[in-house]
């Protein structure tokens, strides 16, 4: 049936995932030769750094797998018998088979792992089987409980006659066209809710830069305020100046006038003005005679 070929399909695809997961490892750890010790060649760390790479790549996507697995599983007990419920299933079982192969190739990777690293790595597979074989019974489950909702709605439509199960089967139509919208309109509304929350996220952040934006501003004023106040006790020491200034510039106006005013008087005293001069000096008196005659 239609888990027979989801599994078929599955296996071929591990079978192919694991004779290249096969070829990476003896790529990766096969032993150093002359050509690999020639400084043209890749370094041995580069190989171990793809080699924890590859393991990175294949626990998200175990992780992805797996999310994926409960999401369907959350689906599938939800919905009623129907073909969503069969694409649920199926879903569930493809994502289970994708799990189960990355764990294959993770235990694959331990095996070959260097010994500094098999260890976490065993512990980790470990606990990936441990969650395989968790979403393996929930959807054993699952089914099961489908099951024995199509044994009894059988068992409840088999007293029944043709008119009645045409009754019954256009109600269970209505019922599936019903729940179907139901869905759609559940998946429009957790999609919008992802969208509110986003925005919230959006928002949160846009109020958080507003914040930070609104000190920065408050500081910026403070030291504008404190620029106002200084620059404002430099206009008054300014004006000061000035004044003082002015008066320098008067009071060496006014000695400048007083000197030049004392320089005219004395020019003038020296020309014009003329007092009393005092009387010369009486001649002296003429020598006597020489006596010549004597």
């Amino acid at each position: 049936g239609l888990a027979g070929k989801v599994r078929a399909r599955a296996a071929a695809s591990r079978r192919r995932r694991r004779r290249q997961q096969q070829e990476r490892a003896i790529a990766l750890f096969r032993p150093l030769t002359a050509a690999d010790l020639w400084p043209s060649s890749t370094p041995l760390f580069e190989s171990r750094a793809h080699f924890a790479m590859l393991n990175s790549a294949y626990e998200a996507e175990f992780r992805q797998c797996t999310h994926h697995a409960n999401e369907e599983l959350e689906k599938m007990k939800e919905l009623i018998p129907s073909e969503a419920k069969t694409t649920a299933a199926k879903a569930v079982l493809e994502a289970i088979e994708s799990a189960a192969e990355l764990v294959e190739q993770l235990e694959l990777q331990a095996t070959s792992a260097p010994s500094s690293a098999r260890g976490p790595l065993v512990a980790k597979v470990r606990e990936y089987k441990a969650t395989v074989s968790r979403l393996r019974a929930d959807y054993k489950a699952a089914s099961s409980n489908s099951a024995a909702q199509d044994a009894a709605r059988a068992e409840l439509l088999a007293g029944a006659s043709d008119a009645q199960r045409a009754e019954a089967e256009t109600q269970r139509a209505r019922l599936l066209a019903t729940t179907e919208r139901l869905q759609r309109g559940s998946d429009t509304l957790r999609g919008a809710c992802k969208v509110a929350i986003e925005t919230e996220a959006v928002g949160a952040s846009i109020m958080s830069d507003l914040e930070s934006q609104r000190h920065t501003l408050e500081s910026a004023r403070g030291r504008l305020a404190a620029a106002n106040s200084g620059l404002a006790r430099s206009k008054k020491l300014l004006k000061g100046m000035g004044r003082r200034a002015l008066a320098n510039k008067l009071l060496m106006m006014v000695i400048i006038g007083v000197l030049v005013l004392l320089i005219c008087v004395v020019i003038y005293l020296s020309l014009f003005y003329k007092g009393r001069s005092p009387a010369p000096p009486p001649p002296p008196p003429s020598p006597p005679p020489p006596a010549w005659w004597g």
